[in-house]
């Protein structure tokens, strides 16, 4: 194994991943960080800005923006992980999608500790007894 920084470039977002993988290893994650947006630094994974339409029987009501982190407890996991980052991201945006939708009461402040408990369990899911905490680190409800 050897270290490998590798600049990925998203739009106007550098991002620089130094992770101790083998050459195509690093490549794969690379590439699966690429198409989800997201952020690797050490044992963590930052998924970047997930944008969820707020949509009630009424029709569109407004935009969720949320950023995530997932601390892993090893750093073998993180293959893993990023892997199955895209489903995570998929099955975040469908919960997200359905409690604005329907749970959360417009002009009412979020209960951030409630959705970072929600989104933990979805997605321990998919990553199993290496993840070691989700993190909302930001989250924006923009109510029309």
């Amino acid at each position: 194994m050897r270290w490998l920084c590798a600049f990925l470039k998203i739009g106007l977002v550098s991002l620089i991943a130094c992770v101790s993988f083998s050459t195509q290893a690093a490549e794969d994650i690379n590439k699966l960080m690429a198409v989800v947006g997201a952020k690797i630094e050490g044992k963590v994974i930052t998924l970047q800005q997930l944008h969820v339409p707020i949509v009630t029987k009424d029709g569109l009501r407004g935009q969720a923006e949320v950023t995530l982190a997932f601390e892993l407890k090893t750093s073998q996991a993180l293959k893993r992980a990023s892997q199955v980052l895209p489903r995570i991201r998929d099955a975040i945006f469908q919960h997200m999608h359905t409690f604005f939708g329907t749970a959360w009461v417009p002009h009412t402040k979020v209960d951030v500790p409630l959705i970072q408990e929600q989104l933990y369990q979805i997605s321990k899911k998919y990553i199993g007894d290496d993840l070691k905490a989700c993190r909302v680190l930001d989250l924006k409800v923009q109510d029309s």
